[in-house]
């Protein structure tokens, strides 16, 4: 229905003026002869013609009648095209009119048409204009209405002298679509390309006007107001295009009638070009928004899932170490419970009875073995000085006498035959003394007898010698002799002489054996009571505390598992909320994001076509300065058996209806040289 197409006259372009019954839909600024923004789409061609000062608009109607139902009445659609010039000079302009003849209505010239393309040819010096009638086809938009009375079904046509609710509905299709292949942006950034059926830019209006009698009217989405006569109006707006409406709308009204009728309704069709308009641009600028902004929560909801599977996988990770812990947290409890604890205990008993041994051992090596170990000493230092003072005679005879052999025997005999050696150890003991006070062999040669040197060891030794079985034939007489002999064999063999080591030796280790215990046993063992002094403290501390270790310890293994029930529930909960949440989150904005970039790409494809002007009843004209505007208007008379359109048709014949004072939207087209 019509190309921009170039024919030798310079550039072209189109421009969009809004018509005042589209406030409503498209805002203030639509207002009839308020131009919208300019969109280009031009051709540029070669001329050899001055440019011309013509300004030529061109109006084209399309008056179409139908019955209550919304039939059309195909026999009498009809187009009225009028051209306008102003200015000085002449210019040619064609005009397409879907027709191959048609009635002048301002003479009886006729008007050339060409492949159904009339030529107008203007010379206006000032101002000039010509009409033409054609007959039209039906046109792109198709209206349907339907009616209930009292919740049932009638036909629209019988309503007259009907009583009760009704209810009335129009259903109206804009049936120019095209195909056209669109390409957006996803939430990823991803090209999308999608085939759509893109409608034809037409917006509407539906003038309905409810006669005195009719009450409790409801009509959602329409504008109402009294007419000043008792009637009702009702003005209803239409979109017939995604995405800022639908190709397909349904809307109606309901009232109270008596003895009613259904009224009239005038529709009126106006193609757009969308983007020329501010509201439609403002829409647009919207949609681009919502679009940034569901790319935005795609991205958060995207990266707060991520977040999530990684707190859900770290949540499992503490899980399973918390478990472990849990699994050693009994094992502690039960080791300080079982053992630890009673182990403790043991070794601060211990601790006690090994600190008091070791104070009595401190004790004792510091009292009585201590003056023990002092008094040995002393007395091996007096037996030392002892040995040293005996004649070296005395040493030398016991060496070298025989007897000396049954001296040993005979005291080894008197150490282990009874307590009565005692008196005769400590007889021998006074011999020795004797003789190491100078006494000779000789003194006591007489001991048996005079009893004057001998007296201690007769005293002694009396009784076990007169009874020892291997003594029986001793003399009397010569027992001192054999006592002073065994005395000197005794003092040689038990005393040795003063140069041999063992009693030095014995005397020397006596020394050291002191010296030792005053310098290091005593104070280690006085060490030893004060460390195991500490060690039974430190025990018994260390009892002390370890059952609120066990404790604690009984506690923590009595809490882990909760722990971990805890940590499972995070990690099942991050996962409910990445997939409740998140996800879903992501979803939408991904959902919200595809769906405003749809609609942004739609709105730029409505907007090349109605660029096109295809939209335009059978298309746009060309030629120089020139503006071409189009409007389908449709009466569905009222259910009424003596109704008529005639007035109608006679109007648009007469060309009143293009004359301006109904508005249209209007797409123009310049031409400039």
């Amino acid at each position: 229905m019509g190309k921009n197409t170039s024919h030798g006259m310079g550039k072209t372009a189109t421009k969009v003026v809004a018509a005042s019954g589209l406030v409503a839909v498209f805002g203030a600024g639509a207002a009839i002869g308020a131009p919208a923004a300019i969109a280009d789409s031009t051709s540029t061609t070669s001329s050899n013609t001055a440019p011309s000062s013509v300004q030529t608009q061109v109006r084209k109607s399309v008056t179409l009648s139908g019955s209550p139902d919304g039939t059309i009445n195909s026999s009498a659609s009809a187009m009225v095209t009028q051209v306008s010039a102003v200015g000085n000079g002449q210019a040619s302009v064609q005009v397409p009119v879907g027709a191959d003849s048609a009635r002048n209505l301002d003479g009886f010239s006729s008007v050339p048409i060409s492949g159904q393309t009339a030529t107008f040819n203007l010379n206006p010096n000032g101002n000039e204009e010509q009409r033409i009638y054609t007959k039209s086809s039906n046109g792109p938009i198709k209206v349907k209405a339907t009616a209930t009375l009292n919740g049932k079904p009638i036909n629209p046509g019988e309503i007259v002298g009907q009583t009760g609710v009704l209810a009335v509905n129009y259903e109206v299709v804009n049936t120019q679509t095209q195909k056209q292949t669109v390409t957006y942006k996803d939430a990823q950034g991803n090209d999308v390309t999608q085939e759509v059926d893109v409608a034809a830019p037409i917006g509407g209006t539906v003038d309905i006007v409810l006669p005195q009698g009719f009450n409790e009217i409801t009509a959602k989405g329409a504008s109402i107001g009294g007419d000043g006569t008792g009637a009702t109006k009702l003005s209803f707006s239409l979109v017939l295009f995604e995405p800022l409406g639908n190709r397909v709308a349904n809307f109606g009204y309901q009232t109270r009638i008596a003895d009613g009728t259904l009224p009239q309704a005038q529709f009126t069709f106006l193609p757009i070009v969308p983007l020329d308009n501010s509201t439609i641009a403002s829409t647009k600028e919207a949609y681009t928004g919502g679009a940034k902004t569901g790319e935005t929560i795609y991205g958060a909801g995207t990266q707060i899932g991520e977040n999530l599977l990684k707190l859900q996988d770290g949540a499992a990770k503490l899980t399973t170490g918390l478990q472990k812990a849990a699994k050693g947290a009994a094992e502690l409890a039960d080791g300080l419970n079982n053992k630890v604890v009673p182990g403790a205990n043991a070794l601060a008993t211990g601790a006690d009875a090994l600190d008091s041994g070791a104070n009595t051992l401190a004790g004792g090596l510091g009292g009585e073995f201590n003056d023990g170990m002092t008094q040995l000493n002393e007395g091996l230092v007096k037996l030392q000085a002892g040995v040293n003072a005996l004649p070296a005679a005395v040493k030398a005879q016991l060496e070298a006498d025989p007897t000396y052999q049954m001296a040993l025997a005979g005291l080894k005999s008197l150490s282990d035959n009874g307590p009565a050696a005692k008196g005769a150890v400590d007889g021998l003991y006074a011999v020795a003394a004797t003789l190491a006070g100078g006494g000779g062999a000789g003194a006591c040669a007489n001991v048996g007898g005079s009893g004057k040197t001998c007296t201690q060891l007769q005293t002694g030794a009396d009784t076990y010698i007169l009874g020892a079985q291997t003594l029986g034939g001793l003399l009397y007489v010569g027992l001192p002799a054999l006592i002073d002999e065994v005395l000197d064999g005794v003092q040689s063999q038990l005393l040795g002489t003063p140069s041999a080591p063992g009693i030095n030796a014995l005397v020397a280790g006596g020394a050291q054996l002191q010296d030792g215990l005053e310098g290091t046993i005593i104070p280690g063992a006085n060490a030893l009571a004060d460390g195991t002094g500490k060690l039974a403290a430190g025990a018994n501390t260390l009892a002390d505390g370890l059952p609120t270790a066990a404790d604690g310890a009984t506690q923590i293994a009595d809490g882990l598992p909760a722990a971990v029930e805890g940590t499972q529930a995070i990690e099942s909960g991050a996962g409910q909320l990445k997939t409740e949440g998140a996800d879903k989150l992501a979803t939408s904005g991904e959902t919200a994001q595809a769906d405003y970039a749809f609609k942004v790409a739609q709105i730029e494809a409505i907007q090349q076509v109605g660029l096109s002007g295809s939209n335009i009843p059978y298309g746009p004209a060309t030629g120089p300065n020139t503006q071409t505007s189009g409007v389908y208007q449709l009466v569905l008379a009222p259910a009424s058996t003596g109704a008529s359109n005639g007035l109608v048709w006679g109007l648009a014949a007469l060309g009143l209806v293009v004359a301006g004072g109904a508005g249209v939207w209007v797409w123009r087209r310049h031409a400039g040289a």
